[in-house]
């Protein structure tokens, strides 16, 4: 055979194999920006609380990232099918996860009475104890909810001299997970644990009523509803892909407490580490009635909880930490810090007014 004739032999044969690999890309491109659009709007009309479309519902903004790569391939192609359903799907992601990037804050009343607050879950495996006050000064927060909150945790902070002189009152519940604590500048009223006695695994809900002056009155709670099962923690083959039932049961215990406070139009504010998004359906079971600080005042993500993997990069991948109030507290803006050294959590912060 001719040299030239084996070489164009050649050529065509590594053509052909490169285009049917575009192909094929393109066909499985397609499947996916399909699927995603699919699993959307299961999303959006029949959310779900438990398995493994509930997973997808806490990791959904992430399903966004392949079209990155879709979207030139489908520029190329000149595919109306890719595009248009690629632009369906941007549409239901700017609709879904749009409010909590940009915020419209409230203005601040001029003779208002303001605070500020900040939740923090220390993780109860932090063991960076001489990290621990500074992170909790650097928050400037007159009130600090404290979650995972441990023995040692609790020896760090009582022998630091800041924070001694700064948080006089202090209502603190050590244990493991479940342990939480509340640091005040304002004097502390009352105070006290609830613990769900049928549910002896259930986590806790703290409570304390703060005094603010000239009559006012704040009754402050932080919960740490329990995290779901997840693939991630039991064994293969595992039989639960993702169950909430654990945390469910510690929201319903949680609103039976709140619940009277709010129908008595009490001020409140509740802090804490709720290990949901505000795509699970138990969000609106918590929220209800209360103002989610960061999505009616915060601008980006408010993402809070950071992947240990990555922790360095000092970047949160999940918001399931909030800052909730009554309709008698305002929030007007928030802030999360997330260059916390020990713990795989931001610190969230927001400043409130009362009337």
């Amino acid at each position: 055979m001719h040299p030239s004739i084996a070489s164009h032999k050649s050529r065509w044969s590594l053509s052909g194999v490169t285009q049917s690999c575009v192909n094929l890309i393109y066909r499985l491109s397609t499947l996916y920006v399909l699927g995603l659009l699919v699993l959307l709007l299961q999303h959006v009309l029949l959310p779900q609380r438990d398995g493994f479309l509930a997973l997808t519902q806490v990791f959904e903004p992430y399903l966004f990232a392949p079209l990155l790569v879709v979207l030139p391939l489908a520029i190329m192609r000149r595919s109306a099918l890719l595009g248009s359903a690629i632009g369906v799907c941007c549409l239901i992601g700017l609709l879904r996860m749009g409010p909590t990037w940009i915020s419209l804050p409230p203005l601040e009343t001029p003779d208002a009475y303001r605070f500020s607050a900040a939740t923090w879950n220390m993780y109860v495996a932090n063991y960076d104890f001489d990290e621990i006050a500074p992170t909790i000064a650097a928050a400037e927060a007159n009130i600090v909810a404290l979650q995972e909150f441990t023995p040692p945790h609790r020896t760090a902070l009582e022998n630091d001299a800041v924070l001694t002189e700064r948080y006089p009152f202090r209502y603190l519940e050590p244990g493991d997970s479940d342990g939480m604590a509340i640091l005040s500048t304002f004097p502390i009223l009352e105070q006290g644990i609830l613990r769900n006695v049928e549910r002896p695994e259930s986590f806790p809900v703290v409570w304390a009523r703060v005094d603010l002056g000239e009559g006012r009155t704040l009754m402050v709670v932080t919960a740490h509803p329990r995290a779901p099962h997840t693939p991630f923690r039991q064994p293969v083959p595992f039989p639960r892909t993702f169950d909430t039932a654990g945390g469910r049961a510690d929201i319903a215990f949680l609103r039976a407490f709140i619940d009277p406070l709010l129908k008595n139009n009490e001020p409140l504010l509740l802090l804490g580490d709720f290990n949901l998004t505000e795509r699970d359906p138990a969000y609106r079971d918590v929220s209800v009635g209360l103002t989610d600080a960061h999505l009616e005042t915060g601008l980006g993500s408010g993402n809070t909880w950071i992947l240990s993997q990555i922790r360095k990069l000092n970047v949160g991948m999940l918001r399931i930490d909030y800052l909730f109030s009554s309709p008698q507290v305002t929030p007007l803006r928030t802030s999360v810090n997330c260059a916390i050294v020990g713990s795989d959590h931001c610190v969230l912060r927001g400043v409130f007014e009362m009337r």
